[in-house]
């Protein structure tokens, strides 16, 4: 084992990856070393400040060309997603609404699904911030790409409440379960697990 890394905010497997040298994220995440940290954080894409990554060395590629000519050589790096859903006041979808993305230089246009979700991928794994507009509701927002913490962490589920617009506190936790009309008396695990599932649709 080469080394191991510390992760800090806005990290994710494909950053981790890129910085050292893994055109294939998952070759670092299924490693075995990183057995127990699969086992807590369920996802190579939300990962939380101070989590240790463990560091295969890397394995070296060997091409066999002839001398004499040209050869064309293509890398593949890891790269970021962003996955974003757009709701009205009353939780439903903004749906077949125009936007624009931008995250960098790479700027792109589309519409939203019919779930309400901009789904882009491909973009440079250093890039941690993003803007979007819907261009005809007028609705503009910053994205920090990466910086959603595990859910089941005090930050994770705080952030996903603000993000669904409740306020990021136990009320606004109790107040999530009774919109989502769960018994009272649900466990706080299974209702972080259910906001969870609310706020990745």
């Amino acid at each position: 084992m080469a080394n191991s890394h510390i992760v800090t905010q806005g990290e994710c497997m494909q950053t981790i990856a890129r910085r050292h040298g893994f055109a294939d994220a998952m070759a670092i995440w299924n490693h075995p070393s990183n057995q127990e940290l699969r086992n807590r954080r369920k996802s190579p894409n939300v990962l939380a400040p101070g989590d240790v990554v463990h560091i295969p060395d890397l394995k070296k590629k060997v091409a066999e060309c002839a001398t004499g000519k040209n050869h064309k050589f293509r890398l593949r790096f890891a790269t970021r997603d962003v996955h974003v859903v757009f709701k009205d006041a009353d939780g439903e979808p903004i749906a077949n609404s125009p936007y624009v993305l931008r995250v960098g230089d790479d700027e792109r246009q589309g519409q939203t699904g019919a779930d309400g979700a901009v789904r882009e991928k491909g973009f440079h794994p250093g890039e941690t911030r993003a803007e979007i507009e819907l261009t005809d509701l007028g609705i503009k927002r910053t994205l920090l790409i990466g910086h959603l913490d595990p859910h089941h962490d005090e930050s994770g589920w705080r952030q996903r409440l603000a993000n669904l617009g409740y306020d990021s506190n136990e009320e606004g936790l109790a107040e999530f379960a009774r919109d989502q009309e769960l018994p009272e008396g649900t466990d706080a695990e299974k209702i972080r697990d259910a906001l969870y599932e609310q706020s990745k649709s």
